[in-house]
């Protein structure tokens, strides 16, 4: 009996070392990482004793480097590499980490102590331990649930035994129930040492990884006025927009602008979808090379810009007031950093969209035959100079100035529409 309970304890001992911390690494193996991980400085200077001076690390990286979007600390456990903690600071990091940052699962039964790290994007691959942390956190709970299901189960038995008024028999049945009961829980909490002892690695569960496929925010215009194409009915355009404003469908708390103080084109974004406003979700806006763009409603700024195959060239993402978008096609962004908060009419940009003669855009862009601007080249979106044409990444897919604008959410977009538009 003694043999027995002393193996029983060797056992238990080691199963409530399931979730790793830092005291499980290896010497000299903590790191802590900002991400994206390309940032300098991406490392913190000295050792880490607890996953919040990796946290209170990275949000002061964060003040220098607006792109910083969350931390990570690392470590290797018997050779293994395991990421220990993540997040994104609880708060400290700005608007821009929801860029690349994702909400948690809700769970239909929720399991006490159970918090999920997060999964996150860093640079062009996806990051997520829901399911290690599920499971640890369900074998934490199935221990203790075990243990009072093996005392029942043994009281019961004990109970048969003592009613068994001698019964070889049945008291063979009150020991055979005990004995399954006890297996079965030192089974139960045996599972983890058995694993660990064939293969640490076995033990613990690795962040799952994928790589993201880039959003294309396609483009294909070409005519009237310069970038914006024709060929739409007028009267069907100001059906669909007359349609759209009685609708109530608009859940932002604040209607959408003009972001180029001109009205909306009637072209093709309206005849592909049959002028049913309730399916329309981009929508095109003259305006003159250089000339302002301004905020459609109150929100924050994120910049994107110098991608190949992005076609919306430099562009901004603007969320609040209940609602998203992107503009794109833009020279630059008026002056505005990534992550600033602005206002309804407040400039954010200025018209671009000309792409420089002697530019090799993707043969598949429509506007791969319309790289025949000249002058001075742009030279970046951070800069408000004075030039002429723009490189294709940053031009876009288009034939002239103008601003694509894509609806992400907040109700249909046309629906939310002030006169500005129309």
């Amino acid at each position: 009996m003694r043999i027995f309970l002393l193996t029983l304890l060797l056992l238990i001992v080691p199963t409530f070392a399931f979730g790793e911390e830092l005291s499980d690494c290896d010497t000299d193996t903590v790191q802590c990482i900002c991400t994206p991980e390309d940032l300098e400085p991406a490392a913190y200077p000295s050792p880490i004793t607890e996953t919040e001076d990796c946290q209170s690390y990275c949000s002061l990286v964060q003040s220098i480097h607006p792109e910083v979007t969350g931390y990570s600390v690392q470590c290797s456990i018997s050779g293994s590499i395991t990421t220990i903690g993540q997040g994104n600071s609880d708060g400290i990091m700005n608007d821009g980490f929801n860029n690349y940052y994702y909400e948690d699962p809700q769970l239909g039964v929720e399991i006490p102590g159970l918090e999920f790290s997060g999964a996150y994007q860093d640079d062009d691959t996806f990051v997520s331990n829901y399911l290690g942390e599920y499971v640890a956190a369900v074998y934490a709970w199935l221990i203790p649930t075990a243990s009072l299901l093996v005392v029942l189960v043994i009281m019961v038995g004990g109970l048969q035994w003592m009613l068994a008024r001698g019964d070889s028999g049945r008291i063979g049945k009150a020991k055979e129930r005990i004995k399954n009961a006890v297996t079965g829980l030192i089974l139960l909490m045996g599972a983890y040492t058995f694993t660990y002892i064939v293969d640490p690695s076995l033990s613990s569960f690795d962040p799952f990884t994928t790589n993201l496929v880039a959003q294309k925010l396609e483009e294909d215009t070409s005519g009237a006025g310069e970038g914006i194409s024709g060929g739409a009915i007028a009267a069907d355009c100001e059906e669909a927009v007359t349609n759209a404003l009685g609708s109530g469908a608009c859940t932002m708390s604040e209607s959408l602008g003009s972001p180029t103080g001109d009205v909306v084109s009637c072209n093709y974004h309206f005849v592909d979808k049959s002028y049913n406003w309730a399916n329309i979700n981009s929508l095109d806006y003259v305006g003159q090379w250089d000339s302002s763009v301004y905020a459609p409603f109150t929100g924050t700024v994120t910049h994107f810009f110098d991608s190949a195959g992005n076609a919306c060239g430099n562009g901004i993402k603007l969320s609040g007031s209940g609602g998203a978008v992107y503009l794109c096609h833009l020279k630059d962004w008026g002056g505005t950093t990534s992550g600033q908060s602005v206002s309804k009419g407040d400039v954010i940009g200025h018209v671009g969209g000309r792409c420089c003669a002697g530019e090799n855009p993707p043969s598949d862009w429509s506007a791969a035959s319309y790289c025949t601007y000249t002058g001075t080249e742009c030279s970046t979106g951070n800069s408000q100079e004075s030039c002429d044409c723009q490189a294709w990444e940053q031009s876009g897919n288009t034939t002239g100035g103008h601003v694509h604008l894509t609806y992400i959410s907040g109700g249909n977009m046309i629906a939310c529409f002030d006169e500005s538009n129309y």
